[in-house]
């Protein structure tokens, strides 16, 4: 059975261990990819999905995600800042920061710069 589920363009479903979370695509802090899980770091809670793709979070979440490393999306509304210099991201509300891969710096600057 597939982890991400049918769900309108919006909301993205996801099947863990026989539950069934409903999450808006804006509620979504970011996601990062560990090992076989991605963790699915929301406003309220912290979802450990088992082998879902990151590829598959972008193309569902069209729009609404930006690749800024290899195993990791971020939800654009809730970049702070970004520190080219050190090649981070700093989240709202002190939601952590994020490293940002040499291959999507271009990507990360157009949002900003658009």
């Amino acid at each position: 059975m597939s982890v991400l589920l049918e769900a309108p363009a919006d909301v993205m479903r996801f099947y863990v261990r026989g539950v069934v979370y409903r999450v808006a695509c804006e509620d979504i802090v970011y996601m990062e990819s560990q090992n076989r899980f991605v963790a699915v770091h929301t406003k309220e809670r912290l979802i450990f999905v088992p082998y879902l793709k990151l590829c598959e979070c972008m193309e569902k979440g069209k729009g609404h995600f930006l690749r800024c490393h290899r195993s990791v999306l971020v939800n654009p509304a809730y970049i702070k800042e970004i520190q080219l210099n050190r090649m981070k991201i700093i989240l709202y509300d002190g939601r952590g920061e994020l490293m940002i891969g040499r291959k999507y710096l271009g990507q990360v600057r157009q949002i900003f710069d658009a």
